[in-house]
């Protein structure tokens, strides 16, 4: 009988258990590829897409290992940057920063492996890419939408504020901006 019990509480938990088919290699992303970039003023830029507690909690104890990101024109700067968590409205601390202008593929999808990955610990994460532009032009690439929550983020250094680029334009995207989870 006591077999019976323990086997009775073991059974469910197997199924309920995380197990590896359910934290797959899957980019964390909202984009369903390029399809264009915005326009932006010369100066410098910062597209981000923000994962919550909530979407990153099948991932916790794994890593993030790698961004990919797709750059239309190539800006004079580009450096991939990781953030911790600062709220609903802003990044917090910036826990990686890696330049890769000499690394971006222009037109196409650039994977940057990160040195030291970081831990998924349950916190928000920001996944972002820092470009300059000496002019008018579209750098880092989005979708068509229609946008998800935490999608399209973007600081300006002319007004030095983090919005959703859906209050900046009421242009509905996603940065082609992901983050690779092992």
């Amino acid at each position: 009988m006591k077999r019976l019990w323990i086997l009775a509480l073991v059974f469910p938990l197997l199924f309920t258990a995380c197990g590896e088919d359910e934290c797959p290699d899957d980019p964390l992303s909202y984009d369903s590829g390029n399809v264009t970039g915005p326009v932006l003023p010369a100066g410098i830029h910062e597209f981000a897409v923000r994962f919550t507690e909530d979407e990153l909690c099948g991932h916790l104890g794994n890593s993030l290992s790698t961004v990919q990101f797709f750059i239309g024109q190539a800006p004079s700067l580009a450096e991939v940057v990781i953030y911790g968590d600062g709220g609903d409205s802003r990044p917090g601390a910036e826990l990686y920063a890696q330049n890769v202008t000499n690394a971006i593929q222009i037109r196409e999808w650039t994977n940057h492996l990160i040195v030291n990955p970081i831990e998924i610990t349950g916190e928000d994460l920001w996944i972002a890419i820092r470009v300059a532009h000496v002019d008018v032009q579209n750098s880092v690439g989005c979708d068509n939408g229609p946008n998800q929550e935490g999608g399209d983020w973007l600081l300006r250094a002319d007004d030095g504020r983090w919005l959703p680029f859906t209050q900046r334009t009421s242009e509905s995207v996603n940065w082609n901006i992901r983050g690779i989870v092992e």
